[in-house]
């Protein structure tokens, strides 16, 4: 049987942000700043240990990878094949490539924080089409019979009253 959300989260308009929207953010932000990708996902770390715990050990253990890597572009390289998230994917093949183009990270890193608002607005534009069949459902199940017992019971009355006089 599929994980079905519970009925308040899909009544909830906008959904809460993912650690990685968060997460890209504040690596957005760091860059933006002028620290170096370095510090920034040593900063990013530091977030990600009051938002998710696998997910900052990921980003711990890549900063730890990154810092202390001889040859750049093998450490890209696996990091990438073995990245669980596909945050921390997106930021390292943002990365490496940085490094070959000579590209500023800023920029890059900003397209990385607006490619994932673009996909959450997607979700949630996703979930307001599916609020008219929940509507729907709402006044089948609520609305209709107190309507029915509204208009009908005014009718039955009087037509007991009918019988009754027979």
């Amino acid at each position: 049987m599929p994980n079905r959300p519970p009925l308040v989260s899909l009544l909830a308009l906008e959904p809460p942000p993912l650690p990685a929207d968060i997460l890209a953010a504040v690596f957005s932000a760091a860059c933006a700043s002028g620290m170096t990708a370095e510090q920034a996902f040593g900063v990013m770390g530091e977030v990600a240990d009051t938002l998710d715990v696998d997910l900052a050990f990921e980003i711990h253990d890549t900063h730890r990878r990154l810092r202390y890597s001889v040859n750049r572009d093998k450490t890209y390289d696996r990091l990438i094949e073995t990245g669980r998230s596909e945050l921390v994917r997106r930021l390292l093949v943002m990365l490496q490539t940085a490094e070959k183009s000579g590209e500023e990270i800023v920029f890059r890193s900003r397209k990385i924080f607006e490619a994932l608002s673009q996909e959450r607005e997607a979700r949630v534009a996703q979930r307001v089409e599916t609020y008219p069949l929940i509507m729907v459902v709402v006044v089948v199940l609520f609305f209709l019979p107190a309507l029915v017992i509204l208009l009908a019971a005014p009718v039955y009355i009087s037509v007991l009253e009918i019988l009754r006089g027979f």
